[in-house]
């Protein structure tokens, strides 16, 4: 992520340039609804947790402090928007079964198993420690910008993360889908 050109687009936006909003949304729509489907798995829900994330963004882009990432402020509410959503649903969601994979046959299905067995797992642990394997694991952050996003210090990101491995583990070989080494 450029965060030169991030620093520019936010500028260009808080001088009434729409087209760089729309430009940091073509940049970030992805992100934003994977962390949300990663959160929710339903992918309505995804959709429209990703389209307040942009609102609110727009709405408090004059809060944004320059001195850190825009990725990572993105982020941060883009995570807040996320918990508050199941927090006010309060029920588990079925993964879709539309998805779609590219390969052969055979690897497209023991993926799509795998991935919906990871999901299901996933949505068994805590809110907290789904978020910290989903910005670790699917969204490849570091500990620092897991940190940022979660105001946590990295020593606790770092511990955090690991009870959530092991609860995930726990999981996983509980439900027969892992075997305990």
């Amino acid at each position: 992520m450029d965060e030169k050109s991030d620093a520019r687009l936010v500028q260009s936006c808080l001088a009434g340039n729409v087209k760089a909003f729309e430009r940091l949304v073509e940049k970030y729509q992805t992100t934003v609804y994977n962390i949300a489907f990663r959160m929710t798995a339903n992918f309505d829900d995804a959709e429209d947790i990703a389209q307040a994330v942009f609102i609110k963004i727009y709405e408090q882009l004059d809060k944004y402090n320059p001195k850190f990432k825009f990725f990572s402020w993105l982020y941060r509410i883009a995570l807040n928007e996320s918990l508050n959503a199941r927090k006010q649903k309060k029920h588990l969601t079925e993964l879709d079964d539309d998805i779609i994979w590219t390969n052969s046959v055979d690897k497209n299905y023991s993926r799509m198993e795998t991935n919906e067995r990871v999901q299901e797992a996933l949505m068994l642990i805590s809110a907290e420690q789904r978020l910290l394997i989903v910005l670790k694991h699917f969204e490849a952050l570091s500990y620092q910008e897991i940190a940022f996003c979660l105001d946590l210090s990295e020593k606790k990101v770092k511990s955090r993360l690991y009870d959530a491995r092991q609860m995930l583990k726990n999981v996983l070989v509980t439900r027969g889908m892992l075997q305990d080494d």
